[in-house]
């Protein structure tokens, strides 16, 4: 039995264990910013594959290690049984946290490099290379309280990065947050969706390979798939599977909505939909929230307006109150979620939450926030539906 950390943003810990059970991965407990999972390699790597909210999967090597000073972390990392777990062949990479502020986590990085590559040196006569943007052996280093914690990364990247989403694009609300936060909903995957203010089109490209069963890490070539004793037959066989999940996944999408009233963030989204291949799955509309008709409400609408820390300090209230007039006129008996960073933009749409998640975007504490609208509202007479044309 091996023991693995999943990360995930604050707020998202519950989702991710759902995730994680769902994978019958054993003993799963959450605790602050992720979830100790226990399990085999190859369910280690399945949750590489299907988990959405994650945003690294790690697997423990030692803990509670003496690391009060460089010398005493020294001999907890060279003393360390490295046999099976890496060779001189593969390239490494050590990143650490240390708690002291006034320690030096570079230092601590170059210690756990050096004893490993002493230790390299004792079992196999030489010892490994390092490469800091690829390693084959991506190491966490995590001293609290001078005890160590050493842990490798089963991708050696951060799991939001799916692929589809342009390199240069930044953007707090990033592809593992909107997946967790669309997951706690509670959304059926096979009802209507609606992103009024899409901005990048984050949340619909998310929907789409939830609504089609498209794992987000089948595109990913894991550093795990080069270390000792883990066959990438395993990875191959399992991907393979993903995908005809997804081809067969594609047929049952339901009607998937965004608009924006920038065209530069439309232009974004409309990008990025095609990279992730869903463009036959979203339609696209440039236009405010006020002026989005919908014939048929939508089941779910999920929101992510602009806050002032986010975007500037201009006053953005008055896209607050298009957002509620939308909700009261035009998404009758549906259920909204709206994510605010911005008590005082939330009180401008005057409507009543039901719910208030915490949840953590970035570096801000925002509110996952969730709004049951009553009655049946209607769109402007003779349009179309909004997933016709």
């Amino acid at each position: 039995m091996r023991f693995f950390h999943a990360t995930c943003t604050l707020g998202l810990e519950a989702v991710l264990a759902d995730e994680l059970t769902a994978l019958n991965a054993l003993h799963v407990q959450p605790d602050r910013g992720g979830v100790r999972f226990q399990g085999d390699l190859e369910l280690a790597l399945r949750a590489v594959l299907w988990v959405r909210s994650a945003s690294r999967i790690t697997e423990r090597l030692f803990r509670n290690k003496p690391a009060h000073d460089p010398e005493s972390l020294y001999e907890s990392v060279r003393g360390f049984d490295w046999r099976g777990v890496t060779t001189p062949d593969l390239t490494v990479a050590v990143q650490a946290k240390i708690s002291q502020s006034n320690k030096d986590p570079r230092l601590f990085g170059r210690i756990v490099k050096d004893a490993l590559c002493d230790a390299m040196r004792d079992l196999h006569g030489a010892r490994p290379d390092v490469e800091v943007a690829s390693p084959d052996l991506p190491l966490r280093l995590v001293v609290q309280r001078g005890r160590a914690t050493l842990v490798r990364d089963l991708v050696g990247q951060s799991l939001h990065r799916r692929g589809w989403r342009d390199a240069q694009h930044k953007s707090p609300l990033n592809e593992a947050i909107a997946a967790g936060l669309l997951l706690h909903t509670g959304w059926d995957r096979r009802s209507p969706l609606v992103d009024p203010m899409g901005g990048s089109g984050t949340f619909v490209v998310e929907a789409a390979h939830l609504a089609t069963d498209r794992a987000p890490g089948v595109d990913l070539r894991p550093a795990a798939l080069s270390w000792p004793g883990v066959d990438p037959a395993v990875w191959d066989r399992l991907v393979e599977e993903a995908r005809d999940r997804h081809a067969a996944g594609r047929a049952s999408c339901p009607p998937l909505l965004m608009a924006d009233v920038h065209g530069g963030a439309v232009g974004l989204a409309e990008r990025s939909i095609r990279a992730a291949g869903v463009e036959d799955l979203v339609a696209v509309r440039h236009t405010a929230v006020s002026a989005l008709p919908l014939e048929h409400p939508p089941a779910l609408v999920v929101a992510n307006p602009p806050w002032g820390q986010r975007i500037g300090t201009e006053d953005h209230a008055a896209s607050w109150r298009d957002l509620g007039t939308f909700l009261k006129t035009q998404c009758g008996g549906a259920v909204a979620w709206v994510l605010s960073g911005s008590p005082e933009l939330t009180a401008a749409m005057r409507l009543k939450a039901s719910r208030r998640h915490p949840v953590q975007v970035g570096p801000i504490d925002c509110r996952w926030i969730r709004y049951e609208i009553v009655g049946r509202g209607q769109g402007a007479p003779g349009e179309q539906p909004w997933w016709v044309g």
